[in-house]
């Protein structure tokens, strides 16, 4: 089977920053498209000139209230992606045309993300534990787990500069840029991941594919490799998805 591989550090895989308090909240739509703008510029052209377009776009301000804060642009991007997805609409369709759903997406949908390329990251760090503890079976339990794909992280195949760890066969291949080498005698290890929980406000059911493309649609347009990767993570781990609770963890826990 084909798989995803990435040697080099993605511009996909660079995480945005949480905006401070004082970048919650704007003065106008003007103003939040025009940060959202700036924030596109290297990492999503189409994103920035779109932002830059409906910064003066009345349906814009519209849809996203009196007192707009830093997502509702998200959001509005997230959902018209939504429906490029599928077919239903283009990039450079009226906001007009789309008016009544985006609205409603705006409203009602929260951004929802799961990079599953962090999953390289932590691999190193979870056999770490187990070389340290002896651990031969482990319990996860995430918080914030969206669809639990990184619950799923012993589902991937990884490559390190000292070597590969998980199944060769698995339908994702996970690589990018050694910072510190991970050592050799970590990738040796196989330890049983036993069972698996998530929390999460609202979690994403991994066996749809409803899920997988609400979490495209807050994939940046152009950041292809993200929505080749967040494909096959759901093709590794809907086939025995892990358990995802609906609710505050500070409250469950």
């Amino acid at each position: 089977m084909a798989r995803s591989r990435s040697r080099r550090k993605p511009r996909s895989s660079r995480l945005e920053a949480l905006p401070s308090r004082t970048e919650f909240q704007f003065a106008s739509s003007r103003d939040v498209f025009l940060a959202r703008a700036d924030g596109f510029a290297e990492s999503s052209p189409l994103y920035a000139d779109l932002s830059r377009r409906f910064a003066d776009d009345p349906v814009a301000a519209e849809i996203l209230g009196r007192e707009p804060s830093w997502d509702r642009a998200l959001r509005l991007l997230g959902g018209l992606h939504y429906l490029v997805l599928a077919g239903e609409a283009e990039w450079d369709d009226p906001l007009e045309a789309h008016r009544d759903f985006l609205a409603d997406f705006v409203a009602t949908q929260r951004v929802q993300t799961n990079e599953v390329l962090r999953a390289w990251l932590y691999a190193p760090l979870f056999l770490r534990a187990v070389q340290r503890t002896g651990a031969h079976v482990i319990d996860l339990i995430e918080l914030g787990s969206s669809a639990g794909l990184l619950l799923g992280w012993d589902r991937y195949h990884y490559e390190y500069e000292a070597g590969e760890w998980g199944s060769p066969d698995a339908p994702l291949t996970l690589a990018s840029e050694e910072r510190r080498p991970v050592s050799a005698d970590l990738l040796e290890l196989a330890p049983e991941v036993r069972r698996k929980v998530g929390v999460d406000l609202a979690p994403l059911d991994v066996t749809s594919d409803e899920s997988l493309r609400l979490l495209k649609a807050f994939v940046w347009a152009g950041h292809d490799e993200r929505l080749e990767r967040l494909d096959r993570a759901f093709a590794a781990v809907r086939a025995d998805p892990p358990e995802v609770v609906q609710g505050d963890y500070v409250e469950l826990l």
